[in-house]
């Protein structure tokens, strides 16, 4: 007799058994399934986090390759487009380091003649401001370095004027010219003023070229000096902190420019913010820049040479000095602050227009007497204490420091020669 009951159930029981299977093979199904989704999603994340790292890294190396593009001097279009890749980099690190050859040589070559910034039309990128009608248009270069790395940007740099480049005259060349046309200057001038039947005007055109020459003198020796701390900061072996000596750069020059700007604009502002650094009157900081200007290059240019001493002391106390005694604190700088020194070396003395070209220094390791005459008068002047001046040597310029011992010690050297044997 067949049992009914018990076939019964376990027919219950593997049907039974048979739905728990199911909902297991559907629960481990589910939970691959979740693995699966998880581990893609983990992946995506991964790929993500991967692709955001590249693109910080990226705009990274483009704003560095702005900034030193900025402080080879292109402007911020070209810098937008030349900072793009390291191709359009070397381009423009190759016209420059051209410039740079001329520049060793003394003669000041501003980049931006050497190349036009091309504008498609319209002009329609997101990253290109439009200016007013028949102005053209700007690109905010803060804004360019936080956008996507494929920007379509609305213009291009073409290099031109490059006959401009060729046959460089040496630094020995041109400074042996300036300094001759400086010696003539200064006897017209010797002459004028003891010339007392000489048309004022006359005389005031004949102190204007001194003038002139003096600061072109000064300037050429600057802009070499800016040339070769820029070409030494770039060698790995100069352990100059580049990244560090660029953005110090970049924010003294935008510093002292605004500041520049302040004294020239607003002395009423500038007295006030720095009237107790810089220890001079409203009248007198309105004074001194009227009648100054600054070049892309942060040399200042026109008024005289008291002017531009006291201009260059007023920057230097109000914004330069600061900056480089903050590094020099820094464990580790020293190179970085020689090399920022040496670019900003019309701030390295209190007396930046103090050059002395009236004749040899030195023949033969002695002093020439008109140095002497030259050195004793100036410490007069600043009754015994120590000073700083500039000197022509062997085609380039030397910092001296100067003494009371010293300028004693060499009077007795011409004393000695006068009593003779």
């Amino acid at each position: 007799m067949f049992n009914l009951g018990g076939i019964l159930s376990g027919i219950g029981d593997v049907a039974d058994e048979t739905v728990r299977a199911g909902r297991r093979n559907k629960h481990e199904k589910e939970q691959i399934a979740l693995r699966d989704s998880l581990a893609r999603d983990r992946e995506r994340e991964r790929f993500e986090m991967s692709r955001q790292e590249q693109l910080r890294k990226d705009r990274k190396l483009r704003r560095d390759r702005g900034m030193v593009l900025k402080q080879m001097g292109f402007n911020d279009e070209a810098t937008a487009y030349l900072a793009s890749n390291d191709y359009t980099f070397n381009m423009g690190k190759g016209l420059y380091d051209t410039v740079a050859e001329r520049r060793k040589s003394g003669q000041y070559m501003d980049i931006n003649d050497f190349y036009d910034v091309k504008y498609n039309k319209p002009v329609h990128s997101l990253d290109v401001q439009k200016g007013t009608k028949s102005a053209k248009p700007t690109i905010n270069l803060q804004e360019f370095y936080k956008g996507d790395m494929d920007q379509n940007l609305d213009f291009f740099v073409e290099f031109v004027n490059q006959k401009g480049l060729a046959d460089p005259q040496s630094f020995d060349d041109i400074l042996a010219e300036k300094t001759e046309l400086f010696k003539k200057a200064m006897l017209d001038k010797s002459n004028a003023d003891s010339d007392a039947n000489m048309p004022q005007g006359r005389k005031d055109e004949i102190k204007g070229t001194v003038e002139k020459l003096q600061n072109e003198i000064t300037n050429l020796y600057h802009s070499k000096q800016k040339s070769d701390a820029f070409i030494t900061a770039l060698q790995p072996a100069a352990g100059v902190d580049s990244d560090l000596y660029f953005k110090t750069v970049e924010k003294v020059e935008a510093d002292t420019a605004r500041v520049f700007n302040m004294f020239k604009q607003s002395p009423a502002e500038a007295a006030e913010k720095f009237g107790k650094i810089v220890n001079l009157p409203q009248e007198k900081m309105q004074s001194v820049f009227a009648n100054l200007a600054m070049g892309n290059n942060g040399l200042i240019t026109g008024g005289t040479a008291e002017q531009r001493i006291k201009a260059y002391n007023i920057l230097r106390k109000s914004t330069v000095e600061s900056y480089i005694q903050t590094i020099a604190q820094l464990d580790g700088k020293k190179a970085t602050v020689d090399a920022l020194k040496k670019h900003f070396s019309e701030y390295r003395t209190t007396e930046p227009e103090l050059v002395y070209t009236q004749s040899e220094a030195f023949i033969d390791g002695k002093p020439t007497f008109k140095y002497y005459e030259y050195l004793k008068q100036q410490l007069e002047k600043r009754g015994g204490n120590t000073f700083e001046i500039m000197i022509p040597t062997q085609g380039d310029f030397g910092f001296r420091t100067i003494t009371k011992e010293e300028v004693d010690e060499y009077g007795a050297y011409f004393e000695s020669l006068m009593a003779g044997p």
